[in-house]
């Protein structure tokens, strides 16, 4: 059932399951590891810049999601992510990496073994 779901994911949810198995936030140059906080902008702009890199687009629109629209997708998949300022930029603060595969399973309903995905 987790396949078919898959099969459907936009890149979004491609690019933060992603994230999820690689245990780091893909197109962030700055961290080697699960960062416990970064700004929504630099957020948006690893999303875009792994996107730009794997050629895919969301089917439904011809340019890539709005800010709006990732932080929706962001708060569907980690209902508990905090909000922050680092310095005067709004920033995410991220669950650790434990919590944040836990709830990406409990969203989609399924108990992921993440060291078989790698």
């Amino acid at each position: 059932l987790y396949a078919q779901k898959r099969a459907n994911f936009g890149p979004f949810q491609d690019w933060w399951e992603a994230c999820l198995i690689e245990e780091l936030v893909l197109g962030y140059d700055l961290a080697e590891e699960w960062p416990s906080q970064i700004t929504k902008k630099e957020f948006r702009a690893c999303f875009e810049r792994w996107t730009k890199m794997k050629g895919k687009v969301y089917p439904y629109q011809k340019n890539l999601p709005s800010r709006e629209q990732i932080g929706r997708d962001i708060n569907k998949y980690l209902p508990d992510i905090q909000e922050s300022k680092i310095n005067k930029d709004h920033s995410y603060k991220l669950p650790s990496l434990e919590k944040s595969r836990e709830a990406w399973e409990n969203h989609h309903k399924v108990k992921i073994e993440w060291e078989r995905c790698k």
